[in-house]
C-alpha cells in the first residue's frame, strides 16, 4: 500500500466511494468536508490554536513539542482507539490534514506502530478542494447537460432522483429551493457543497454518458451559490420540461413542503415541534410579501394559523390545500412563466413525468 496518494489517483478514490479519516480540527472540517470523510482529529480547536500560535512565535520545533505535550497519555490511547476502530470498519480507507504534512503524517506513522496501515493525501484538503473545483470549471465543456424545467409543484426534484445520470442539488444543498426551502437541519458550507457535486459528477462518470441532468434553479439554493461557471452552463443548456395539472402540483408541494417539514419537526420536544414548524412557514411566507401582495399575503398567513390548531389530519391537509392553491396561482406560475418566456428557444421536449420517461429511453 503506497504510504501517500497524489492527484493523479482522486477520481479513483471518488468512484471507488473511499472512506476518509479527516484529522483536522473541527473549525476546519465545519469550514469544508469531502463526501466519505468522518472527522476523527488529531487536536482539538483550542488545541490547534495554542500550536498555531506557538509555531508563529517560537517555530516549528517548539509547535511539535507542544502538540506532543497536548496529545500524549490516556488522550493519545483514545484517539488511536478512534482512528483504529474506523479502519478496522472501513476497507481501504485513507488519511488527511489540511496540506497533507505533518498531522496526517504523525498519525499515520501512529497507526503504523499500532501494525495498521493506512495512505495519506499528498497535499491534504487542499489539494482535494482544488481538484474539486477544477472538476467543475469543466463541467461546461461537455455538451450533455439537459435541465430539467417546470412550473412549482411538478415534481422535478423527485424525477431527478429516479434518474441515474443526475446530479440532485437540493438534495446537496440541504434546502428545497423556494422561500419554503428550508429544512431543520442547517445547509453545508459552501465548499462542502461544491465538493459534493465533483464528487457526484466523477463517482457517476457523467463526462462520459450521452446526458445528464440538472433541475433548473436560480443561482442561490438557500444560502448556498452554485458555482458560476456550472451555472452559466445551466442557463445555455437544452431544457425540457415537466408538465402536471394544479391537482398533481398543489399533492407534490403539500407532501414535500408541508407533511415532509412537519414531520421533520416533529422530532423535536413535542411542546416546542409545533411552534417552530408554524414559525417555519410564517417566516418562509415573510420573505415574499412584497411580491406576493397584502391580501393574498394575509390570507395565507391567516390558513397557516388556521392549520396550525390541528395534527397531520384530512383537515390539516385542506386547510393548507387552500394557501397552497393561492400560492401558485398568484405568485409562483406568474413569475415562472416571465422566467420561461426568456427561455422559450432552449426547450427541446415538454410533457407529463411518464412522457418524458418513454422520451429518454428513446433518446438513449
Amino acid at each position: 500500500m503506497p504510504k501517500t496518494i497524489g492527484s493523479t489517483s482522486f477520481a479513483s478514490l471518488f468512484k471507488n466511494q473511499t472512506s476518509f479519516i479527516d484529522v483536522r480540527a473541527p473549525i476546519e472540517f465545519e469550514q469544508g468536508s469531502i463526501p466519505g470523510s468522518i472527522n476523527i482529529p488529531l487536536l482539538t480547536n483550542k488545541q490547534r490554536e495554542d500550536v498555531g500560535k506557538t509555531y508563529r512565535k517560537f517555530g516549528k520545533d517548539e509547535a511539535i513539542h507542544l502538540g506532543q505535550r497536548l496529545i500524549s497519555g490516556n488522550t493519545k490511547k483514545s484517539r488511536l482507539a478512534e482512528w483504529a476502530r474506523f479502519c478496522e470498519n472501513h476497507e481501504n480507507p485513507t488519511i488527511f490534514c489540511h496540506r497533507g504534512g505533518l498531522r496526517s503524517r504523525i498519525v499515520q506513522n501512529w497507526l503504523h506502530e499500532e501494525g495498521i496501515e493506512i495512505p495519506r493525501i499528498d497535499g491534504g484538503y487542499k489539494a482535494i478542494r482544488l481538484f474539486a473545483i477544477n472538476t467543475l470549471e469543466q463541467i461546461p465543456a461537455t455538451p450533455n447537460l439537459l435541465i430539467i424545467g417546470g412550473k412549482t409543484g411538478t415534481a422535478k426534484t423527485q424525477l431527478i432522483k429516479t434518474l441515474p445520470h443526475a446530479i440532485d442539488l437540493e438534495g446537496l444543498a440541504n434546502h428545497r429551493g423556494s422561500a419554503f426551502g428550508n429544512r431543520i437541519e442547517p445547509q453545508p458550507s459552501q465548499a462542502s457543497f461544491e465538493n459534493k457535486i465533483a464528487y457526484q459528477y466523477i463517482l457517476n462518470d457523467l463526462a462520459k454518458q450521452n446526458k445528464f441532468f440538472l433541475e433548473d434553479e436560480s443561482r442561490m439554493i438557500g444560502s448556498l451559490n452554485i458555482p458560476l461557471s456550472l451555472y452559466n452552463h445551466m442557463r445555455t443548456s437544452s431544457i425540457v420540461l415537466i408538465k402536471a395539472n394544479i391537482e398533481e402540483r398543489i399533492e407534490t408541494i403539500l407532501n414535500d413542503y408541508i407533511i415532509s417539514n412537519y414531520n421533520e419537526y416533529a422530532s423535536l420536544p413535542k411542546e416546542e415541534s409545533a411552534n417552530i414548524f408554524t414559525h417555519y412557514l410564517l417566516s418562509s411566507l415573510e420573505k415574499i410579501k412584497k411580491r406576493l401582495g397584502s391580501q393574498h399575503y394575509k390570507t395565507i398567513k391567516q390558513k397557516m394559523f388556521q392549520a396550525s390548531n390541528y395534527e397531520i389530519n384530512d383537515t390539516f391537509k385542506e386547510i393548507h390545500r387552500e394557501w397552497i392553491q393561492i400560492l401558485i396561482l398568484e405568485y409562483y406560475d406568474p413569475m415562472y412563466e416571465y422566467q420561461l418566456s426568456k427561455k422559450e428557444d432552449r426547450i427541446i421536449f415538454e410533457g407529463t413525468r411518464k412522457e418524458f420517461s418513454e422520451w429518454v429511453q428513446n433518446e438513449a
